[in-house]
């Protein structure tokens, strides 16, 4: 999804998922090691690019043909 995006010089809204996508995962990282320790670390980051993920999906939804037509 990321590459489909830059392939077509589409960053800015990259750049807003990944803000929010930090947003999330800075109490999400705090909370699992707090209740799981070093193994709450590692579900935390899953999460995140799951979490990123949808973001994306959700952005070319609610856009729809815009943006891939924005270049042609």
């Amino acid at each position: 999804m990321q590459s489909f995006w830059r392939a077509q010089r589409i960053v800015k809204p990259y750049t807003w998922i990944a803000w929010i996508g930090l947003a999330i995962h800075l109490p999400v990282c705090w909370l699992f090691v707090e209740l799981w320790g070093f193994h709450g670390a590692c579900w935390a980051m899953p999460i995140n690019q799951w979490a990123q993920f949808f973001l994306l999906i959700g952005y070319n939804k609610w856009k729809g043909k815009t943006v891939i037509l924005s270049l042609v």
